[in-house]
């Protein structure tokens, strides 16, 4: 053999120590075809004495993990550790050598083994900084007396790897009853099975011989599967835990999705969803719940299941849609509901029916009709300016139905009791329905009109409008509902989700509101169902804020930012809209502002949302008042304020 090219595997033979990793030189261009292939030694330093001959008395072996292109001639081997099978003999020339470095070798199995009478070869070169060898196979090659090898290229395949199964990742589902399974094999398999090993019911796979394949289970719970492969007298086999976590959305017509359909004001129960039919299964029968498909569950799930979404029409029993329109809290605690000529059991019942630990989601929104707030709408929609104004009738009923009165609690207290109720909710087998780390989401409900606004709004019923005042205070409403809301559901440790700012730029009075116009029913006595109810695109916002994107922060008591400056008005002329006029104070959740001290000039008035001030002077005087900032953590009182009418 050439001497410059065993000084090459003097350099692995430096490596002799176990699982040492070779790269003493950078690589060079390798032969890859039969034509003479030049292995001179790449030239020492010119002082340095040439590396001396010495046999080795046993031979050493470099394996690799990964030949890149294993059907020609050429390839690379990674993950290179040389392992000495026993001590070497002779002197070893311990001199680094400069440039690139030739190696030759044997070809056996997954091993390329170095010794002094090779019949197959590989020549290459090792790169010092990746510890990588690339080079040639090569076959029946004979050195001349001048050190030049005349090669013809070997090809050889790596060698069949051993049967080996993965089963894939653990998987925790939400929202579907339908699983990607992807397991992979390697080595020569004749027959690969899927099969259930455990799970709270049975799977239907839907090609249980195909490594990769989808199944079907009929129960939300956690199931074990195997997948076997066999092949040439050997078999193997793996195993993957899936978890298929239900999601169960309750609640009144905003989470049934009431007005969510393409033409509302002529809709029926036939354009809603029937019960048991589609996305459901329902309590209700014949869609007078009004489950819209275009309601916040239905398109939260849609999202939370994907890319397994179950197919319209086919049952889910992994997703549970049990709001229906006009919920109050006791429909969902205890009472049976009416809904159209159904008695609907209470709501609660959905989570009672599910497994143990099968619960990951549950979405609601309920309040709103315990507030009395339906029949002052109906009231406010169709009052002329004669009437006296919406506050005047129906304040009463609604702050008896939100603060409590003699024998009724408080709308916060009996939230709180539900959502307290729903958490320690026991299924008929007595245990806990909710998986650990399950998420409640209370929703609020949107305030109906833009901030401030100062002009007349129609109603949508003939020439009837909305006034200034009565859309403040119906605006001020529904912030009280939502800070009961927040409060209950702070105290209960569920999560809120505060949508009272969702539709901004899109309220009522605007371009394109996300709430339906008042409407009549079919008699036209009564307004319709889907009045001041969300639209397809309100429904859409919704369920963003139900997945996370409206989940309050921290509570903050109020602080003032601006109060408005000494003002001067003129009798009869309306006051300009300027951000001079506002209160501004930051809180969460928002602050709402009341006068309590001193009196504003008549005909002008506090908005509680906004902060501002509003309105046409009917009566010249001097004018000192304060405004409180209030809200669930607490209050602060502004300095005192002067306007002067002329």
């Amino acid at each position: 053999m050439n001497k410059s090219i065993f000084a090459g595997l003097l350099i692995l033979a430096l490596a002799g120590c176990r699982s040492t990793a070779i790269g003493t030189a950078t690589p060079a261009a390798t032969p890859a075809s039969s034509t003479a292939v030049s292995m001179a030694a790449a030239p020492a330093s010119s002082t340095a004495a040439a590396p001396a001959y010495v046999p080795l008395a046993s031979s050493y072996s470099v394996s690799f993990d990964d030949l890149t292109d294993s059907t020609t001639s050429t390839g690379s081997l990674t993950n290179i550790s040389v392992d000495a099978a026993s001590d070497v003999t002779g002197n070893i020339v311990n001199a680094p050598v400069s440039g690139d470095s030739s190696l030759i070798g044997t070809l056996d199995g997954d091993d390329v083994n170095f010794s002094t009478s090779p019949t197959e070869y590989f020549i290459g070169t090792v790169n010092a900084s990746t510890g990588q060898i690339s080079g040639t196979f090569f076959t029946d090659a004979f050195p001349d007396q001048n050190g030049t090898w005349t090669a013809t290229p070997l090809t050889k395949s790596k060698p069949t790897p051993s049967l080996r199964v993965d089963a894939g990742a653990n998987q925790t589902i939400l929202g579907t009853n339908i699983i990607s399974l992807d397991g992979q094999v390697t080595g020569d398999a004749a027959d690969v099975a899927w099969t259930q090993v455990s799970g709270p019911d049975t799977t239907n796979f839907a090609s249980s011989d195909s490594a990769a394949t989808t199944a079907t289970v009929s129960t939300p719970g956690t199931y074990v599967f195997q997948l076997t492969a066999e092949g040439d007298g050997t078999s193997a086999s793996g195993q993957v835990t899936i978890t298929v976590r239900a999601y169960v959305a309750l609640g009144d017509s905003y989470s049934a999705g009431d007005g969510a359909v393409a033409n509302p004001s002529t809709a029926t129960s036939s354009d809603y969803l029937p019960g048991g039919s589609s996305l459901i299964p329902s309590s209700s029968g014949d869609g007078s719940c009004l489950q819209s498909v275009h309601a916040y569950p239905e398109l939260v799930d849609t999202h939370v299941s994907a890319p397994n979404p179950v197919p319209a029409g086919t049952a889910n029993p992994a997703f549970t849609f049990d709001a229906c329109t006009a919920a109050v809290i006791n429909d969902i605690s205890s009472d049976a509901q009416k809904a159209g000529d159904q008695n609907v059991p209470p709501q609660i019942s959905a989570l009672k029916e599910e497994p143990a630990a099968s619960v990951g989601l549950v979405t609601l929104t309920i309040g709103g009709n315990d507030a009395g707030f339906g029949d002052v709408i109906g009231y406010c929609a169709r009052r002329t300016i004669l009437e006296q104004s919406c506050e005047n009738h129906g304040k009463a009923e609604v702050a008896e139905a939100i603060n409590g009165g003699a024998g009724v609690e408080s709308l916060e207290a009996r939230l709180q009791a539900l959502y307290t109720q729903i958490k320690d909710v026991k299924n008929t087998g007595g245990q806990s329905p909710l998986a650990p780390g399950a998420r409640i989401v209370v929703l609020g409900y949107p305030k109906f009109f833009p901030t401030g606004q100062a002009s007349a709004c129609p109603t949508g019923l003939g020439t009837f409008q909305f006034q200034p005042s009565d859309m403040a205070w119906m605006d001020y409403v529904i912030y009280q509902v939502d800070n009961a809301i927040q409060t209950a559901a702070a105290t209960a440790g569920v999560t809120y989700a505060d949508t009272y700012n969702a539709f901004d730029g899109n309220d009522l009075c605007q371009a394109s509101p996300y709430l339906n116009d008042a409407t009549l029913d079919s008699v036209g006595v009564e307004l319709g169902i889907q009045s001041f109810h969300p639209t397809i695109a309100g429904q859409a916002e919704f369920a963003a804020f139900a997945e996370g994107n409206g989940v309050s922060e921290a509570s903050a008591a109020p602080s003032f930012t601006s109060i408005p400056s000494e003002t001067t008005l003129f009798l009869g002329e309306p006051l300009r809209v300027e951000s001079n006029d506002t209160f501004t104070a930051t809180g969460n959740p928002p602050p709402t502002f009341t006068v309590t001290s001193g009196t504003l000039p008549n005909g002008l008035i506090l908005d509680p949302i906004s902060g501002l001030i509003s309105g046409t002077p009917t009566e010249k005087g001097s004018y000192t008042f304060q405004v409180t900032a209030s809200n669930s953590a607490g209050s602060v009182t502004s300095a005192t304020v002067k306007f002067l009418v002329l």
